[in-house]
Formats: structure tokens, C-alpha cells, sequence
């Protein structure tokens, strides 16, 4: 099955304590339902 997705945010900076990343944010319903660097 496909997920399906309202908003994907590609390439994000994530910023930590020990540093920052570079990911894609996925969201349906306004709620964050991925996070990672992979492509959804």
C-alpha cells in the first residue's frame, strides 16, 4: 500500500544538541506522521 501524504517538507534542517541533519518531514491531517531522511 501507498501512504499518502498532505505536505512533505524535503531536506529540513534538524537541529540537536550534538548537531544539525538534513530530512524530510511528512505530514497528513496537520500532524507530523514521518520524520527521516529516507523519501516517504
Amino acid at each position: 500500500m501507498v501512504e499518502t501524504f498532505d505536505l512533505i517538507i524535503h531536506n529540513g534542517t534538524y537541529v540537536t544538541p550534538p548537531g544539525r541533519a538534513k530530512i524530510n518531514v511528512s505530514l497528513r491531517d496537520s500532524k507530523i506522521v514521518a520524520i527521516g531522511d529516507r523519501d516517504p
